[in-house]
């Protein structure tokens, strides 16, 4: 819009071409406004699914039977995840709670053979066979390497698990 101003007294108002902006500007504005609009969603979409993950992971508890642990890691391993980080934190997590598992596993069933090979035993009579010594031996170092490997695995999973935390916040 444009208004005639000479001072002649005879005043017009002219419409000139709208201004616009250009073309290149315009895309870049919009595109920007739509990747700002996207990293708000996935920012969202990664907390949303770091609680779900931090959920899953407390269900791993120590206090359930075997079977239910096994059954809780089966599940985790299950569980979708979109974000590679998270992927991370699973397996890791997963991965150490597994390890303790194997050994708590190994340690019930090298008690059992030995509470059965001291039953079969006869008063006043041998020892164990060599044979079975050896296989409780054998399940109980399969234990002790289990839970070395946990040991070692957790950690790393505290910290990530921290990390997903302050995520998921």
């Amino acid at each position: 819009m444009v208004v005639d101003g000479d001072g002649d007294g005879d005043e017009t108002l002219r419409l000139g071409r709208p201004r616009t902006m250009p073309a290149p500007l315009l895309r870049s504005a919009l595109l920007l406004i739509a990747l700002f609009s996207f990293r708000c969603n996935s920012g969202e979409e990664s907390r949303t699914e770091a609680r779900a993950l931090l959920d899953r992971l407390n269900k791993l508890k120590a206090d359930g039977s075997l079977t239910e642990r096994k059954q809780a890691l089966d599940s985790l391993e299950q569980f979708s995840l979109r974000s590679p980080e998270h992927l991370r934190v699973r397996d890791l997590c997963r991965n150490a709670h597994l390890q303790l598992l194997d050994a708590e596993a190994a340690q019930v069933g090298a008690r059992k053979a030995l509470e059965e090979a001291t039953r079969s035993q006869q008063p006043g009579g041998g020892s164990i066979t060599p044979e079975r010594g050896q296989a409780i031996a054998a399940e109980l170092e399969r234990s002790n390497a289990a839970l070395v490997a946990a040991r070692r695995e957790f950690p790393k999973c505290e910290e990530a698990t921290l990390a997903l935390s302050r995520e998921a916040r």
